[in-house]
């Protein structure tokens, strides 16, 4: 098994399809990727709307089929997005179509700054080489003072933490686990957010809890796990 971005995000990877993999246990599973589209991005529109009367203008990158920007779009919002996955781009789901570009962040240039810029489930699927590149591309994206809305799958516990070598090695069978979801760069909340702030972003811890709270009372979002205080990160432009 290899984790190929170019490669990997073709029709297979997305729901119904199924991908053989081994757990932490040894055991071989079966893994139902991502659906293209989710009811909870409205709440989560919904939410920033509410939160952030200023933002008018969004980029998500790593759009994936365009679910987020669709119904970002339906509530007001002049929504955009970029993602790697050629399938992606070509089946996004309605509402989204025209909006996204096919783009490769750790090579292209951003395309509109945005007032905002939202990247989810997208971090911990670029590898470490590249990371550095596409963070910048990602701060181009944002407008001065612009802001940042991240969800990344950290790691919970140290058997977690992990960072593939590169897209041309196979996945160690003991990491099949991670990697079948196209994970490779696996760090805890606290280590992203220091390599954020290096790269002139500053935290907004205010922000990160009210989004907690809100979610916390949210009969849709409490028991998202992949939405709770370890994967969302706030932040804005210096």
């Amino acid at each position: 098994m290899k984790v190929c971005p170019k490669d990997f995000y073709t029709e297979n990877y997305f729901f119904p399809n199924t991908k053989n993999w081994v757990d932490e246990f040894g055991v071989t599973r079966e893994y139902i990727g991502p659906a293209k589209d989710w009811h909870g991005f409205s709440e989560i529109a919904s939410y920033l709307k509410e939160s952030f009367p200023k933002v008018k203008t969004i980029f998500d990158i790593g759009c994936s089929a365009g679910s987020f920007i669709a119904r970002s779009r339906a509530i007001g919002f002049d929504s955009v997005g970029c993602d790697i996955s050629r399938y992606a781009v070509n089946n996004c789901v309605e509402g989204a179509r025209t909006h996204v570009r096919l783009q490769d962040i750790t090579k292209d240039t951003p395309w509109r700054p945005s007032d905002m810029v939202v990247a989810l489930d997208l971090m911990e699927h670029i590898y470490e080489h590249d990371l550095d590149k596409a963070i910048q591309f990602i701060m181009n994206s944002a407008k001065p003072g612009g802001r940042f809305v991240f969800c990344i799958a950290t790691a919970r516990s140290s058997n977690e933490l992990w960072q593939h070598t590169s897209e041309e090695d196979p996945v160690p069978n003991d990491k099949t686990w991670l990697a079948v979801a196209g994970h490779v760069n696996i760090k805890k909340l606290s280590t992203w957010i220091e390599r954020f702030e290096k790269n002139n972003m500053k935290t907004d811890y205010e922000a990160m809890f009210k989004f907690q709270m809100w979610r916390r009372q949210s009969t849709q979002m409490n028991q998202v796990l992949s939405w709770d205080i370890e994967n969302i990160y706030i932040g804005t432009k210096q």
